[in-house]
């Protein structure tokens, strides 16, 4: 059962993601830092493991897991909920956010016991 429910968490994270990219694109809002949104969090969590800046141990692999749920949540907020701001802006935004997020984690997130 929890098979399942990961897979389905898994699954609506990335149809929001799609929805959003689909969104942006349709209305020709899509930046460059639209795609570093996505990216980016995961490269910076993976290169701060890798450079071992904080001991971690193979528990600690559910951050960036949860980053695949959190990630695509920003990201629509992104494309769908915000809009009081310029385009270039809420991109900018939700970019340094996504860094913030990722950084966050691997900063504040304790060594889980294995």
């Amino acid at each position: 059962m929890a098979q399942l429910l990961f897979w389905i968490v898994i699954a609506v994270s990335v149809a929001l993601l799609v929805a959003a990219f689909v969104r942006l694109k349709r209305e020709r809002q899509m930046t460059g830092y639209d795609f570093l949104t996505v990216l980016l969090p995961f490269v910076l969590w993976w290169t701060l493991a890798i450079t071992g800046w904080k001991t971690k141990s193979l528990s600690n692999l559910i951050e960036p897991l949860s980053l695949v749920v959190l990630v695509p949540l920003l990201f629509s907020a992104r494309a769908f909920a915000v809009s009081y701001s310029t385009n270039h802006a809420r991109s900018v935004g939700a970019f340094a956010l996504s860094l913030l997020l990722a950084g966050g984690l691997y900063v504040f997130v304790p060594v889980l016991p294995e």
